[in-house]
């Protein structure tokens, strides 16, 4: 074969893994940002009483104060509120604060996650609903797949979030990469004692 040849051979596999590549970005994004996959717009909150709710932005505190006042019958756990801030802090929940448990010990999603997993099984709960804003239900999902082992059920009630689309990108990139970091991170938590645990001994 000419060299003309085998250069023509090399271009058309160079545009067909880039063509494969950029079809699989623009499919995966599609699904990353497919609400009617991830949440569960219909949900029924008197159907149970215990919600759990991820900080990040004052989207979802409003979310969350909205929700309380119309269902006198839920209980709130609240993770990733910040190891400084109390519950009085909030003003829109101060209201609500018989009904809500707070953790200040998480610091990002996969502490999430594990705190969640004590909170539950300490109260021996196997049904949840965990809300939190749209563009972060993706890799809560994983995380709480990864974690939870499914072994409750969990239902996601997303918080309709306005992004720029540099920051939707932000949010996909972190959401891909979870699927090498976090099982990795999840193997090396497992060895671990639980947050809580770990706290009652400092």
């Amino acid at each position: 074969m000419t060299y003309k040849g085998q250069n023509i051979i090399h271009r058309s596999i160079s545009s067909f893994i880039f063509f494969i590549v950029i079809l699989l970005f623009l499919l995966s994004y599609m699904f990353f940002r497919s609400p009617w996959y991830w949440c569960d717009d219909g949900i029924d909150y008197s159907s149970s009483n215990n919600v759990v709710a991820l900080t990040g932005d004052s989207d979802r505190i409003k979310y969350i104060s909205k929700i309380m006042s119309r269902h006198s019958n839920i209980k709130l756990f609240i993770s990733g509120i910040g190891h400084t801030t109390i519950l009085s802090d909030i003003k829109q929940l101060k209201s609500f604060e018989e009904r809500i448990y707070i953790d200040n010990k998480a610091i990002n999603t996969l502490e999430n996650a594990y705190s969640i997993k004590d909170y539950i099984e300490a109260n021996n709960i196997n049904d949840i609903i965990v809300l939190t804003s749209d563009y972060h239900v993706p890799r809560t999902s994983f995380l709480m797949w990864l974690v939870l082992e499914d072994k409750v059920k969990v239902r996601y009630s997303c918080v309709s979030t306005k992004l720029s689309f540099r920051l939707w990108i932000n949010q996909y990139f972190k959401w891909v990469s979870g699927f090498i970091y976090y099982p990795y991170k999840v193997l090396l938590e497992n060895d671990k004692e639980s947050l809580y645990e770990r706290d009652k001994q400092i």
